[in-house]
C-alpha cells in the first residue's frame, strides 16, 4: 500500500544545531539527500525504469510533483544516453555501469533540477520519500 508522505516535522535529536527554517541538521538533509539519490540510482540501473518511477512519483507530496517530474524527466533522458544497462553489463562489468551512471549526476542540467527538488522538499519529507521508495521498490522486486 502506497502511503503519503508525512507533512509534518519532528524536532530534531541531532547534536548539530538545527536550521530555523526547518528543524532539521544540515547534515541530516544532506543525509536525506544522498538516501534518496540512492534510490534514484537503484531505479536506472535496472531495465524499464519508468514503471518504478511511476510507483514512487505517488509518493511525492503534491505541491513538489512538478520539480520531481523535471527531475526524473531529465534522469530518463541521462539514462537513455547512457544506453540500456543489460547492453552496458555485457560490454563492461556492474562497477562500469555504476560509475558511468554517477558521471550522469554531474550533467549541469540535472544538477540544476536536482537542487530545485531538494530545496522545495523539505528534509523530513526527502528522508521519508527515501524510505518509502526504497521499501516500495523491495516490494516490487519480490513480486517479480
Amino acid at each position: 500500500m502506497i502511503s503519503s508522505i508525512d507533512l509534518f516535522e519532528r524536532p530534531s535529536r541531532s547534536p548539530t544545531p538545527p536550521s530555523p527554517k526547518s528543524g532539521i541538521s544540515p547534515t541530516e538533509r544532506e543525509q536525506a539527500a544522498a538516501d534518496l539519490r540512492a534510490v534514484l540510482t537503484e531505479v536506472f540501473l535496472h531495465e524499464e525504469p519508468a514503471q518504478r518511477l511511476l510507483a514512487i512519483s505517488a509518493l511525492v507530496p503534491a505541491a513538489h510533483r512538478s520539480a520531481w517530474h523535471l527531475l526524473t524527466h531529465t534522469l530518463l533522458a541521462r539514462r537513455l544516453a547512457l544506453g540500456s544497462p543489460s547492453h552496458l553489463l555485457l560490454a563492461a562489468d556492474a562497477h562500469t555501469l555504476a560509475w558511468a551512471w554517477a558521471r550522469q549526476w554531474e550533467h549541469p542540467v540535472l544538477l540544476q533540477r536536482w537542487h530545485r527538488f531538494i530545496q522545495v522538499i523539505t528534509a523530513r519529507q526527502c528522508s521519508q520519500l527515501a524510505s518509502r521508495a526504497a521499501r516500495h521498490l523491495r516490494q516490487l522486486a519480490a513480486l517479480h
